[in-house]
C-alpha cells in the first residue's frame, strides 16, 4: 500500500508541476493580464510543506526564483504550499481541488463534467506532459471579452449569472459555487432558472463533420444574438454516434451529440412543435467575429469521457507538431468523386504545395497532412517521401480513411471504422492542427472551414493578421460531370490517373 501510494503522489506531483509550468508560461506568453499572487500562510502553508521532500522544496525553490526572473510570478509559489493528499480524495461533489483560482485539477476517474458545465470561463490547460493516465487541469479564461461572451451565453442557455463568482480563494467546496437551485448531480434537470418557452432549437443532421457542425452552430449564433436559449432536438442516431456500444466513453443510448459533448441547456430536447432554425448572420466587426468562435467552442465542449480518449490520441502527435509553425494541408477526396453537387476532383498535393511562395516551400517546414482518403497517402508515400531530398517534414495521423467512392455518397465513416472513433480522429486532428499550425492550404470542403476557424480561435483573431490561408479551387466543370453521370467508379479512376498525369507532366517539364 505504502509504494502504491508514493507512485500516486509522484504521479500526481508531476501533473501538478507540469500544469504550474505550462499556466505560467502560458500566461507569460499569450495573455495581457497579472496572475494570482495570493499565498498560503500559516498552519495549512506549513502541512502542505510537510508534506514535500527537500528535492522536491529545492525544485520548487529554483523554479520559482527563475519564474519571477521573468516576471511570472504566483503558480509556483502556491504550489510550493499545496495539499497535494488533496487530489487523492476527490468526489463526485468536489471532483475538482483548486489552487489559489489560478488552475483545477482533476482525476479522469471523477466525473467533473457538472462542474465545467457551470464553469464556462475556464478552460482545460493544453498539452500537459505526464499527466494523461492520471487527469487533467483547467485554468480561467484570461481575455476579458472571452471571458465575458461565455459567462453570457451561460447565463442565455442556464438562466446562472456566473459573472460576480467569487473565485479568489485557495479552494472552495463546489457546492458554494453552483446556485442552490440546481441538483448538482443532475443539473441537466432543473428548469427553474430558465425560461424554456421561448427556446430557438434545430435538429442535429448526419452529413459531413463541417456540414453537421455548421448546421448546428448557425442556429445556436442566431439564438445567441437574439438573447434567447437554444437545444439541439432529439432525432435519431447522428451518423458520428451510431454504433457508440463500441466505446465507453461515447455510449448513451441517445447516439447522438449529447453522448460526447457537455449539455447546452436543462430545457427539454424532446419537443413536439417544428424546431426553428435560421442562417448565420454575416459578421460585422472583429468582436462578432470572436463572439462566434467562441460560442462554436461553449457547444462542443467534449464531455468527460470524449476529452481523455482525445488527450490519449492526441498525445503521441504533440511533441511532433509542438512549436512548429506547421502547415496544415486539408486533402479532400473520398465521395468528392461522386458527380454530385458541390462538384469538385481529386487535385494533387503538389498542386496545393504549388500556392506557397518559393521561399516557404525551401525552409523545411512541418506539414500536418489531413486527408479522408488512403489515395492521398499513397500518393505522398511515391512522390514526396520516396525522394533524396524532401521539401518538408511531413506528420499525418494513422486513422482508417476510405478509398476514393467506395462508402458512396454522403458516408464518411470508413467502413473499417464506426462513428465515435471517425469523430475521434476527426476532432483530435482538428485540435491538433488549430493550436499548432499557423498555415491552411486547402480546396472546396467544410471541414476546411472548420480548421480555418479552430486556427483563428488559438490565435486569437477571427481575421488573417496571424494566419495565412491559402485555397486552391478543386471544382470541377459541369460538362465533365454529365459525362460521368452515373458512372462513380470510371470517374474515381479518371480523376485518379489525372494525379498521376499531372506527376508525370511536372517531371518531363523539369
Amino acid at each position: 500500500m505504502t509504494t502504491d501510494r508514493s507512485s500516486s503522489s509522484l504521479k500526481l506531483f508531476s501533473l501538478v508541476r507540469n500544469v504550474v509550468l505550462t499556466v505560467a508560461v502560458w500566461e507569460l506568453l499569450s495573455f495581457d493580464t497579472q496572475p494570482f499572487q495570493q499565498q498560503w500562510t500559516g498552519a495549512s502553508a506549513a502541512r502542505g510543506m510537510s508534506l514535500m521532500t527537500r528535492d522536491l522544496k529545492a525544485w520548487v525553490d529554483e523554479a520559482y526564483q527563475a519564474y519571477q526572473a521573468v516576471g511570472a510570478m504566483s503558480h509556483i509559489s502556491v504550489f510550493s504550499a499545496m495539499h497535494l493528499e488533496y487530489l487523492a480524495t476527490l468526489t463526485p461533489s468536489n471532483p475538482v481541488y483548486c489552487y489559489n483560482s489560478s488552475f483545477c485539477c482533476g482525476r479522469w476517474d471523477v466525473d467533473a463534467d457538472p462542474w465545467w458545465i457551470h464553469h464556462p470561463d475556464w478552460q482545460v490547460v493544453p498539452d500537459v506532459e505526464d499527466i494523461t493516465d492520471v487527469g487533467f487541469c483547467f485554468a480561467p479564461i484570461q481575455n476579458l471579452d472571452h471571458k465575458q461572451t461565455m459567462q453570457q451565453l451561460h447565463l442565455q442557455q442556464w438562466g446562472v449569472d456566473i459573472g460576480e463568482r467569487n473565485a479568489n480563494v485557495s479552494l472552495q467546496e463546489l457546492s458554494s459555487i453552483i446556485p442552490e437551485s440546481y441538483n448538482f448531480t443532475d443539473s441537466t434537470n432543473n428548469t427553474n432558472a430558465i425560461n424554456c418557452s421561448n427556446l430557438v432549437t434545430t435538429v442535429p443532421i448526419s452529413s459531413g463533420y463541417g456540414a453537421s457542425m455548421s448546421f448546428l452552430y448557425g442556429t445556436f449564433w442566431f439564438a445567441f444574438t437574439q438573447h434567447l436559449p437554444f437545444q439541439i432536438i432529439k432525432r435519431g442516431p447522428w451518423m458520428y454516434a451510431t454504433a457508440n456500444v463500441n466505446h465507453s466513453w461515447a455510449y448513451c443510448p441517445d447516439q447522438d451529440a449529447s453522448c460526447l459533448y457537455l449539455p447546452l441547456s436543462p430545457c427539454s430536447r424532446y419537443r413536439a412543435e417544428q424546431p426553428k432554425q435560421t442562417r448565420r448572420a454575416n459578421q460585422r466587426d472583429h468582436l462578432q467575429a470572436m463572439q462566434w468562435l467562441w460560442m462554436r467552442d461553449y457547444m462542443a465542449r467534449p464531455n468527460q469521457g470524449f476529452r481523455q480518449a482525445l488527450t490519449k490520441l492526441q498525445e503521441p502527435y504533440v511533441p511532433l507538431l509542438k512549436d512548429s509553425n506547421c502547415i496544415a494541408l486539408h486533402v479532400r477526396r473520398g465521395d468528392a468523386g461522386v458527380p454530385r453537387k458541390p462538384f469538385r476532383r481529386y487535385a494533387a498535393i503538389q498542386e496545393y504545395l504549388d500556392l506557397l511562395p518559393n521561399q516557404t516551400a525551401n525552409s523545411k517546414r512541418t506539414i500536418f497532412l489531413l486527408t479522408d482518403d488512403a489515395s492521398t497517402i499513397d500518393e505522398l508515400q511515391q512522390y514526396h517521401l520516396n525522394v533524396s531530398n524532401p521539401k518538408f517534414h511531413w506528420i499525418y495521423t494513422n486513422k482508417t480513411r476510405n478509398r476514393g467512392t467506395e462508402q458512396g455518397f454522403d458516408r464518411h465513416v470508413p467502413a473499417a471504422s464506426d462513428g465515435p472513433e471517425e469523430l475521434l480522429w476527426i476532432t483530435a486532428e482538428l485540435e491538433l492542427a488549430g493550436r499548432h499550425c499557423t498555415t491552411l492550404l486547402h480546396g472546396i470542403s467544410g471541414y476546411a472551414g472548420q480548421l480555418l476557424d479552430r486556427m483563428r480561435f488559438y490565435a486569437g483573431s477571427a481575421h488573417h493578421n496571424n494566419l495565412t490561408n491559402y485555397y486552391l479551387d478543386t471544382s470541377a466543370p459541369f460538362e465533365e460531370i454529365q459525362k460521368y453521370r452515373g458512372k462513380v467508379r470510371q470517374r474515381e479512376s479518371y480523376l485518379l490517373d489525372n494525379i498521376q498525369s499531372f506527376y508525370t507532366n511536372t517531371t518531363a517539364e523539369a
